[in-house]
């Protein structure tokens, strides 16, 4: 009965989202009015809640899949700008409740299960984000990094074992463990991240002088999964204030990838202990040119400061 009550919901509301939600969103826009958007953007979160918790769900469980449903419509970038203001303060919100999921005392009286927990879910996810990322042929360092940021538990557990405590699928006191546990590894994400960043960047520096040049196999495969992506590349010469910006929109917008030429090593060399795609090569030599198959390119920015001599800039 649960399971099909649960799945009744979500069907529900996913069919009457995607049914509704455009033409709604499309006429609130047309009003012009910000604050008839948003409006929509909450009422659809809080009505989505309020089914799945008359259904007696999560009310977790529908504002999150009201807000898969929001993000799937066209304006989804509006929505976010939209709440961009409330964005620190609702965050804040939620790390303070997620506090409040920590039990101290039963910490204190079944940390022999709870960190053994811990440790056992941090190790699996990193084995698994590992296994994946170099099944789909990133390297090393990135896996590691990678590995690193997702091995703690995500918020959506919280969701899910709220749901199962609910349903009585399990225990409350096994639900009770399962959120420490999980607030537990979020906690530990700073330094996780921290540590993943230092000991990736060790492995990239160690590759040599090669690898900066893109001469290695590791980068020549680098480079060609860029060139050959069906958003196309674009590249950009020098590696300064004004080129990092171009690359954060890049990035932001995700409809090309880049590779930055840059002739100083400091900071080609710091540049790729980030895992950044920038190599130590002259911009302005034709054999580098055709070896990145900048023809091939859609756009090249020049960024490099201009020199004086028989250089050009």
């Amino acid at each position: 009965k649960a399971v099909v009550k649960a799945t009744v919901a979500l069907g529900f509301i996913c069919v009457l989202g995607q049914v509704f939600l455009r033409k709604v969103f499309y006429w609130v826009k047309r009003s012009g009015s910000s604050e008839a958007f948003l409006a929509a953007t909450l009422g659809t979160v809080l009505l989505c809640s309020q089914i799945t918790e008359g259904l007696g769900l999560s009310d977790t469980l529908g504002a999150f899949v009201g807000g898969v449903l929001v993000a799937e419509t066209n304006y989804s970038h509006q929505v976010e700008a939209d709440i961009a203001p409330f964005r620190g303060m609702l965050l804040g919100l939620f790390f303070v409740t997620v506090g409040f999921a920590l039990d101290l005392k039963l910490l204190a009286t079944q940390w022999t299960t709870v960190l053994p927990l811990l440790l056992g879910l941090l190790v699996l996810k990193a084995v698994v984000v590992i296994c994946g990322c170099l099944a789909w042929g990133l390297s090393g360092a990135s896996a590691l990094q990678s590995a690193m940021l997702l091995a703690p538990g995500g918020e959506f557990a919280f969701v899910v074992f709220g749901v199962a405590d609910r349903l009585q699928l399990i225990p409350t006191s096994v639900s009770s463990v399962l959120v420490t546990t999980t607030v537990l590894s979020m906690a530990m994400t700073p330094v996780l991240v921290a540590g993943g960043a230092k000991l990736a960047a060790i492995l990239r520096q160690n590759r040599g002088q090669q690898n900066l040049e893109g001469s290695d196999q590791r980068a020549a495969t680098d480079i060609g999964k860029i060139e050959t992506s069906r958003e196309g590349f674009v590249i950009v010469c020098g590696w300064n204030a004004v080129s990092r910006a171009i690359c954060d929109l890049l990035d932001a917008e995700g409809r090309a990838q880049y590779i930055v030429f840059e002739d100083n090593p400091k900071i080609v060399a710091d540049a790729r202990a980030s895992g950044l795609p920038v190599y130590l090569v002259d911009c302005t030599s034709r054999e580098v040119l055709d070896k990145f198959k900048v023809g091939s390119s859609r756009l090249v920015g020049l960024c490099s400061p201009r020199q004086t001599g028989d250089r050009p800039a």
